[in-house]
């Protein structure tokens, strides 16, 4: 181990002598990387059933994703296995595409979720 630089150990281990496995940081390491932060948000207007929002991000290869969706507004109670809102994303050498699904009393009343996604500059392998 080099005598310079920044590192950070484990509870209990000595930063001086820890093994790299006892380390929970290491400068000389490259750490993961944003591309971007996206806060957004998907609408389905009463009568639909689905929406879609897509996020370029310019990298030329499948990145990294972390998403995250969020319930942003009051819908009625549903029935147990008819209705449901479903959330799910995906990612390609070009974009993010985040995309949700309603059935049954939601298609009445649409649905809004807010999401949040972050792209990294690591490459999905």
């Amino acid at each position: 181990m080099s005598n310079y630089g920044v590192k950070v150990s484990k509870v209990g281990k000595n930063v001086k002598t820890a093994a790299n496995s006892d380390l929970t940081y290491k400068s000389s390491v490259q750490s993961s990387r944003i591309q971007m932060v996206v806060n957004n948000q998907i609408t389905i207007p009463a009568g639909s059933s689905s929406g879609t929002v897509t996020i370029s991000h310019g990298l030329g290869y499948t990145p990294v994703v972390y998403a995250e969706v969020m319930k942003s507004q009051v819908l009625p109670t549903p029935s147990y296995g008819t209705d449901y809102i479903a959330c799910h994303f995906y990612a390609n050498n070009s974009s993010v595409v985040i995309k949700m699904r309603i059935a049954g009393i939601y298609i009445t009343y649409g649905a809004s979720n807010n999401f949040n996604v972050c792209i990294m500059k690591d490459r999905l392998k």
